[in-house]
């Protein structure tokens, strides 16, 4: 297997989704859709090799302590155009010039991001060689494309240089400009305006000029013989037009309909051009990807409340100072120490909201950000390389399906022992409540000795103290702490020893239950204790 297998795990430990307690969420702080998508992947198929992962989690850790390098390849990749459009409209026959002009755009953002990585730790000759390529393709767009003109009226057309009839029709329209420019000039005097006559746009006239109302009006006042109609009237503004305007503005919309006419078969050639160096935009995408994904988890690491720390592969799980990322993030977290070695199983218990079910979450989570190549929130963490990690958390039935909450329990244990090898994480929380207390204790205690047996690392949080009972050498106690100083309190740190309670009633009162029931739960639990001693 390439992956770590997460797949029986992804939704009950929230690694995807749109809500605020989803792990992507947390890590995704990709720039480009590339990056997100790639992450996502990362994040969905966890590593196994070993090289690889010490790679990845090389190339974090750097650019974890180069924060003004992160943060000028951050600003560099959000202004990179979507790659994947313009890859579809060249591959499907549909590119125009404004994609050749967003190819000269990214090639140019594209080589800052490189320019950026120069010289650093990670720079690939793989990106170097891309480099060069980059410049050949901003070059020739820049050769092809006429930027000028688009500044004047926002439209893309073949650079006049590229053709001499071309050349030659363009000169034409910038003398009709020129001869527009030196009338708005003339006019604006002519008319003894305070603020000279603007050229604007006009659909049906192609260009008018624009100016003062009330002076435009006191000009065709004091000069009948102005050679001017008021075409629109605003609250304030006037456009007007004249014979010279109108010829000119004839002569240049007939030589623009030529230069259309003369660049349609160079638009082609242009396209196909730019066209060719779709491979070139692909690799380039495949490389700024993951650069973003590296980035972002280290931006992740760095700038979380307490910084994250690199994991280290042996034989063993142990986590000191582990701690829950999303919930870290939303500012509360109690860290907690975790140790499966030789002791392949821990059996927690506690009472109900004492913190099982997040200590389970954090532990499996931790170790998938391990083989994801990502630092960990964690003090010190030392993993060891798994096959899988196989959740069994919180319960549901299917009701479309017929299938009770019990059933749908047994068929994903069943899945899980299926699955489960020496080299698995294997977390359950509360197994076996869906029956009588008996049979439960029964299921929950066989399927724990069986996990016991394979040496499959597992953290197994359950409500029956019995289960604290069960004698084997890979199996250790522990327990969610509680304190009575001020009534029950949940101190949410996990220590060793079983707890031979769960304090339901307790919890009832935090709840509010009234008075009467409290204490005829307490008159039935004692004669339940009472009768379990004979």
């Amino acid at each position: 297997m390439e992956h770590l297998d997460i797949d029986d795990c992804a939704k009950s430990l929230e690694l995807f989704g749109n809500s605020e307690g989803a792990l992507f969420k947390l890590l995704n702080h990709c720039k480009t859709s590339g990056g997100k998508k790639l992450l996502e992947e990362w994040l969905r198929k966890p590593l196994r090799n070993l090289q690889e992962i010490e790679e990845r989690l090389d190339q974090v850790e750097y650019f974890k302590e180069s924060a003004v390098v992160r943060t000028e390849l951050g600003s560099a990749l959000s202004k990179l155009p979507d790659l994947g459009k313009l890859k579809s409209k060249f591959s499907e026959g549909k590119g125009r010039l404004e994609d050749c002009a967003a190819c000269f755009y990214f090639a140019s953002v594209a080589l800052e991001v490189n320019e950026i990585l120069e010289g650093h730790q990670f720079y690939s000759q793989e990106l170097s060689s891309a480099a060069k390529n980059l410049f050949k393709l901003k070059e020739l767009v820049q050769r092809a494309i006429d930027f000028e003109s688009f500044k004047k009226d926002k439209t893309y057309r073949v650079n006049p240089n590229f053709d001499e009839e071309l050349l030659e029709i363009d000169n034409q329209i910038k003398e009709y400009d020129q001869q527009i420019e030196e009338l708005r000039q003339s006019l604006s005097m002519e008319m003894q305006l305070s603020k000279e006559l603007k050229l604007v746009d006009s659909l049906t006239h192609l260009y008018l000029f624009e100016g003062s109302k009330t002076e435009i009006y006191n000009a065709k006042l004091n000069n009948s013989s102005l050679p001017v109609v008021v075409v629109t009237h605003r609250q304030k503004t006037s456009t007007i037009n004249c014979p010279d305007l109108k010829n000119f503005s004839r002569a240049k919309s007939q030589a623009l309909k030529r230069y259309q006419e003369g660049q349609a078969g160079l638009v082609t050639k242009v396209i196909d051009l730019v066209g060719s160096y779709s491979p070139l935009l692909e690799q380039i995408e495949t490389l700024f990807s993951h650069i973003d994904c590296i980035v972002s988890l280290a931006h992740s690491a760095q700038t979380a409340s307490i910084e994250y720390t690199r994991p280290k592969f042996t034989g063993r799980i142990y986590l000191k100072g582990c701690r829950h990322p999303v919930l870290e993030a939303q500012g509360s977290c109690v860290p907690n120490n975790c140790q499966l070695d030789s002791k392949t199983l821990m059996m927690i218990t506690g009472p109900n909201m004492g913190g099982k079910s997040t200590y389970l979450k954090q532990v499996a989570i931790t170790v998938i950000l391990a083989h994801m190549g990502s630092m960990v929130p964690c003090e010190v963490a030392e993993v060891v390389l798994l096959d899988s990690v196989v959740a069994r958390v919180g319960a549901g039935d299917i009701q479309v399906k017929g299938v009770s909450t019990f059933m749908k329990e047994m068929l994903e244990v069943s899945s899980m022992l299926e699955k489960a090898t020496g080299n698995s994480l294997v977390i359950l929380d509360e197994l076996g409540r869906g029956t009588t207390t008996s049979e439960g204790i029964g299921i929950a205690w066989a399927i724990a000795e069986e996990l016991a047996n394979r040496g499959t690392y597992t953290l197994f949080a359950t409500h029956f103290s019995e289960l604290t009972e069960l004698k084997h050498p890979r199996v250790s106690n522990f327990h969610t702490d509680v304190s009575f100083q001020n009534g029950l309190t949940m101190m949410y740190k996990v220590e060793e020893g079983p707890m031979d309670a769960s304090y339901g009633i307790e919890i009832a009162k935090l709840a509010g239950m009234p008075d009467s029931v409290i204490s005829t739960s307490e008159g039935y639990k004692n004669k339940l204790l009472h009768a379990s001693n004979f």
